[in-house]
């Protein structure tokens, strides 16, 4: 599985059995047959993985078919009633024909696009398009008491623009330029999905104020932009909040690990923070600092306004290769029938250095501020080139992920995966 790109609404069904947690390989690079598959890491050594014994692919987009040549950045968000897929339109990098190139045109003209299923993935509308122009780094959320998702996007060096759907993604308004500032600070979305705030997960369930409360990670920079894709010491993972459904929005906590960037983030129940004034927001960050290969987290214990405690997944790889320092990970907090919980999962490319293999990790959420994500991880997704991802909890027997992937190079066409909780399960 992986490596070969799957036509649109091809399943993959993998029957091997699950083999023993956290057994390594240093052995070869030829694949065996049996239980395993051994999956080949370049450079230094090999590890087994376990494949995953039912995941659904969808294919979303595919390189070089059409306008436009490319896509990446994409992320999911969900409504009452549809899966939305959000990603970034552009060129391909030529003469090469590549869409995962390093140079693109000082003030390109970017379309966003948007997908949805009414089926939890199993199929997809047409793609719409949302807007064009210099845009990048975007993130979504969606409001549910008014019913609305907010997709929020990088308009080149003059600020974050903010577009509104109140019909789960078939038509948006205009976008508005937002005025989210600070002395000092440039700020940028993250890449991925916010949250609001889930009173039910808090000591009391007003959240001391804040529930209801919407809450998305972003970037700060100190004295200018992001500089580049490989060291960002100026740049700090951040978070920002809206307590009216998105109208106004406020700079909140500022991530203290210089080089922290984009960061997925889930709300984790607050009464095993007795410590929290609020909601308790877990934050995975995209490591691009003086020592990366492995992913930082960060927490808030007051909905947002103030990170209180930092630290290194070492369990979570965050990978470096000659291009690209780390990468856009997916995140998010789970039941299951088969393990109880509530878990949370995570997903990111795991070869040494190259983006490829795009596997799953688990941990319980009680053990998460711990380091207790399980390594090595659950499953392998996609075991050829991949790189950014987003995820959700599908429904009660998936988890719902989207990547960038390809059979040739990491950017070469967007899929959806439908994650059996069953095979996560059964790879413990």
């Amino acid at each position: 599985m992986g490596g070969t790109e799957p036509k649109s609404d091809e399943l993959f069904s993998k029957k091997e059995k699950p083999g023993k947690k956290h057994q390594k390989n240093q052995e070869t690079n030829q694949e065996k047959t049996g239980k395993m598959r051994q999956f080949p890491l370049p450079f230094l050594f090999c590890f087994y993985l376990v494949e995953a014994q039912d995941v659904s692919l969808r294919t979303l987009f595919t390189a070089y078919t059409g306008f436009p040549d490319c896509a990446r950045q994409p992320i999911l968000v969900r409504s009452s009633r549809a899966l939305l897929a959000i990603y970034e339109g552009r060129p391909g990098i030529f003469p090469h024909d590549m869409c995962s190139g390093v140079f693109y045109p000082s003030a390109p003209d970017f379309p966003i696009y948007v997908r949805r299923s009414f089926d939890d993935g199993s199929t997809w509308d047409s793609p719409i398009n949302l807007t064009h122009g210099n845009l990048d780094f975007l993130v979504s959320v969606y409001d549910q008491v008014k019913n609305r998702v907010l997709l929020l996007v990088q308009q080149g060096d003059s600020g974050t623009i903010q577009l509104e759907s109140s019909d789960h993604g078939a038509s948006w308004r205009a976008p508005r330029v937002l005025n989210i500032s600070s002395p000092g600070y440039s700020l940028i979305p993250g890449v991925g999905h916010g949250l609001q705030v889930d009173g039910r997960l808090c000591r009391d369930t007003s959240c001391a104020g804040a529930a209801g409360r919407l809450i998305l990670p972003f970037v700060v920079t100190k004295n200018g932009p992001v500089s580049n894709d490989t060291v960002c010491g100026n740049c700090a993972t951040a978070l920002v909040w809206s307590g009216d459904g998105g109208q106004s929005w406020t700079l909140g906590a500022i991530s203290s690990q210089n080089g922290s960037r984009e960061a997925a983030i889930v709300q984790l129940n607050s009464t095993q923070h007795p410590e929290s004034t609020g909601a308790a927001i877990y934050v995975n960050e995209r490591n691009l600092g003086a020592h990366p290969g492995e992913r930082w987290h960060t927490t808030s214990l007051d909905s947002g306004v103030s990170f209180s405690q930092a630290g290194t997944d070492p369990d979570l790889p965050d990978v470096v290769t000659a291009n690209w320092t780390g990468v856009v990970a997916g995140l998010a907090r789970f039941y299951s029938s088969e393990l109880g919980g509530p878990f949370l999962a995570f997903t990111a490319p795991y070869t040494r250095g190259a983006r490829a293999n795009l596997s799953l990790w688990i941990t319980r959420e009680d053990e998460v501020s711990q380091g207790g994500w399980q390594s090595p991880p659950s499953l392998s997704i996609w075991s050829g080139p991949a790189a950014y991802s987003d995820i959700v909890d599908l429904n009660s027997s998936h988890i719902g992920v989207v990547f960038e992937g390809g059979a040739q190079e990491f950017a070469g066409g967007l899929f959806f995966a439908a994650v059996s909780k069953a095979a996560i399960a059964n790879s413990l």
